[in-house]
């Protein structure tokens, strides 16, 4: 079973078809140069999604949360990346929530209620990491 360090690469291999452009978005990275999980998803997972769903690409959509529900049984780290990343990306007020919460599996709503709770339990304190 895949982990986190596996985490790019599990993601070219399940979705090649926007490799050109995950290659666009870090083309300033060194080769030898680590890019982070947590800059993957958020500023090349999330801003897809958000261009998917505005072209109504849903079945792209699907595949991308089928893929986080993947991730987020790997290891520790790994449900810890969806958790915090899209569990946090869903709660933004900008985001269509109901939209995109038709394609989360249990994990994703998991994710999104223990945030909203942890948020109504502490109003002015930001979600820990």
């Amino acid at each position: 079973m895949p982990n986190f360090n596996d985490f790019e690469d599990e993601l070219l291999r399940r979705f090649p078809e926007w490799q050109g452009d995950f290659e666009i978005e870090f083309h300033t990275y060194e080769e030898n140069e680590e890019i982070g999980n947590y800059i993957i998803v958020g500023d090349f997972i999330i801003p897809l999604l958000q261009s998917l769903a505005s072209k109504h690409e849903t079945e792209a959509v699907k595949k991308f949360f089928d893929f986080f529900e993947d991730v987020a049984k790997w290891d520790e780290a790994s449900d810890t990346l969806i958790h915090i990343e899209i569990g946090e990306w869903l709660l933004e007020p900008d985001v269509d929530r109901s939209y995109f919460e038709q394609f989360g599996g249990p994990f994703v709503r998991f994710a999104v209620k223990t945030i909203t709770d942890w948020r109504e339990a502490h109003p002015s304190r930001t979600v820990p990491c």
